[in-house]
């Protein structure tokens, strides 16, 4: 017998091989499903995560938009001549109000381009995924209307000195 021919292999010595090759087979089978339900379920939590924050941005701002309307509606009803000076809430909405702290300040100098902070959310919504923030209720001086920004939190203190309410803030 030549050394490159091999001496068939005995019933048992197949049996064996075969055993530990359905092994081999069976972990690695294991193995990637393992790690295909991690990562299934990882995205899946992503996407969960993802679409909570997406549905409570848009409930804070349909809030926002709210309080917006509020003040508008208020400085409508004054021939557009007088600013509102607090949020006038039906009292189903009142607790709405009570999340937003109010700038009673705020001043709008028509020669001035710059809009000028209302209101702001008192607490940061915060989030899984995205970064936290706030909805601000600015006046927009070029269009006579109030309207709803977001701010994130780490722009927050910034916004509020251009916005004209950062004195309110205190050590917030």
């Amino acid at each position: 017998m030549t050394p490159n021919e091999s001496k068939p292999l005995s019933e048992t010595e197949l049996t064996q091989q075969a055993r530990l090759h359905t092994m081999f087979r069976r972990r690695r089978r294991f193995w990637r499903r393992a790690i295909t339900f991690t990562v299934v379920t990882v995205v899946i939590v992503l996407v969960v995560l993802t679409n909570r924050d997406t549905q409570r941005i848009r409930g804070e701002r349909d809030n926002a938009l709210m309080v917006a309307s509020v003040l508008q509606a208020s400085y409508d009803a004054r021939g557009r001549k007088e600013l509102p000076l607090s949020l006038d809430f039906k009292p189903e909405d009142a607790a709405l109000g009570r999340r937003y702290a109010f700038n009673i300040l705020y001043v709008i100098d028509k020669k001035s381009r710059e809009n000028v902070g209302v209101c702001w959310l008192k607490d940061p919504v915060r989030f899984f995924v995205r970064s936290e923030g706030r909805w601000v209720v600015v006046f927009d001086k070029t269009s006579d209307r109030f309207d709803a920004v977001w701010v994130k939190e780490d722009r927050f203190r910034e916004e509020a000195a251009r916005l004209g309410f950062a004195h309110l803030l205190g050590n917030r």
